[in-house]
């Protein structure tokens, strides 16, 4: 298969899940009620909430609460697979993941001990990413579990050799 192909195959099925999630909810709606309220046809013909609801509040239910959700998780959703696919190129690992790392765990202990601290969200969330940055950090200079933040900050201190660093023994031929 052509790259082009699979990449319109790609588009298509992020367009129709996109689709699928605006239209699902508490009450339905068709893809023409969803098109209207995007285009914003105000004389044309949408499916009401209940009986004699205007076409407007279809509109501000789509534009204003199911799609901006939906948009989200799917940037969301993008953003994770992305982050996972750049750990596993980094580390140079196909099974990295944040559990197999030690970033998850450093992260919720971080974030555990500034909840019963009684912080604020604000600096458990900052903990959290602290944790999850001391949890490489603390493993040394070979660690067996590192993410990919603490491998860019130990390689910069200087902490971290990589195996094309190593210099040739005298009798290795190159």
């Amino acid at each position: 298969m052509k790259a082009s192909r699979l990449l319109l195959l790609l588009a298509l099925i992020g367009i129709s899940s996109l689709t699928l999630a605006v239209s699902v909810g508490s009450t339905n709606f068709s893809v023409k009620t969803i098109l209207t309220g995007l285009l914003g046809h105000g004389g044309a013909r949408v499916d009401a909430i209940a009986p004699g609801d205007s076409p407007q509040l279809v509109r501000e239910v789509i534009l204003e609460l199911r799609l901006p959700r939906a948009l989200n998780a799917f940037s969301t959703g993008g953003l994770l697979a992305l982050a996972g696919v750049l750990m596993q190129v980094l580390l140079r690992n196909p099974l990295a993941d944040p559990y197999v790392l030690g970033i998850s765990g450093g992260a919720a202990v971080a974030a555990l001990g500034a909840m019963l601290l009684g912080f604020g969200s604000l600096f458990i969330d900052w903990s959290a990413g602290m944790g999850r940055y001391r949890a490489g950090i603390r493993a040394g200079p070979r660690p067996r579990r590192l993410d990919s933040t603490a491998l860019v900050a130990q390689r910069r201190r200087g902490r971290l050799r990589l195996h094309r660093d190593r210099q040739p023994h005298a009798g290795a031929r190159r």
